[in-house]
């Protein structure tokens, strides 16, 4: 079979208070939520958690709550709610500092005319656009942006699918090993170092095509 996933539904109630989930699959303990657990959003736009078209709650401990700065939410996500054309501001906050490690899905609907960021923070101090981010090209390769004294973008060796959903996983590091998993597989394994680097922590997600 093709099929390589599976999907688990757990309640968790009564949480106010909760500091770790983790999940046993076949003898091994998977750490699904704890205190490194910085941001997590799921854009289903769920009234009850106070969330709306315009306002997303953070499941993390930090409560790093987005603005939907523009374009919207949409209900087609790969489970449940996605982030349609647009950006989503998230507030300062200190955690967002490197090494960055993220996890996410994407569905570019079409081909850019040349970049775009999935998600990028930029604005340090000494040099406004001290940053690092996500983004695909034209060709729809997805690369590690970093700038710092000077300025680095690595692609990977293949490309997003186009009209399908595809999962993401990524490490960025200055002076380090810098990693993007698509569907498991390992697309780029770069060492990256910009030198001196003014740390932002100024975040945005972004869905669209420049």
């Amino acid at each position: 079979t093709t099929n390589t996933s599976i999907v688990i539904n757990v309640n968790i109630t009564q949480a106010d208070d909760l500091e770790e989930v983790k999940f046993n699959w076949n003898n091994t303990n998977y750490t699904m939520y704890n205190p490194n657990l910085i941001l997590m959003y799921n854009f289903d736009n769920i009234s009850t958690l106070g969330e709306n078209s315009t306002y997303i709650v953070d499941m993390s401990s930090y409560g790093n709550n987005g603005t939907v700065s523009s374009g919207n939410l949409s209900s087609s996500g790969k489970y449940g709610g996605a982030l349609g054309i647009g950006s989503v501001t998230v507030p300062n906050n200190a955690h967002f500092s490197l090494p960055i490690r993220a996890s996410f899905w994407i569905n570019p609907a079409s081909l850019g005319t040349s970049w775009s960021w999935i998600f990028f923070k930029y604005g340090g101090p000494g040099q406004s656009w001290d940053g690092a981010g996500i983004e695909t090209n034209a060709a729809n390769n997805i690369g590690i942006w970093l700038n710092g004294a000077s300025e680095t973008t690595a692609w990977s060796t293949s490309t997003i699918p186009v009209g399908g959903w595809s999962h993401v996983y990524t490490e960025i590091v200055n002076g380090g090993y810098n990693l993007i998993y698509v569907n498991g597989i390992l697309v780029l394994n770069q060492s990256i170092s910009v030198g001196a680097y003014g740390e932002s922590t100024v975040l945005t997600i972004n869905s669209g095509f420049n």
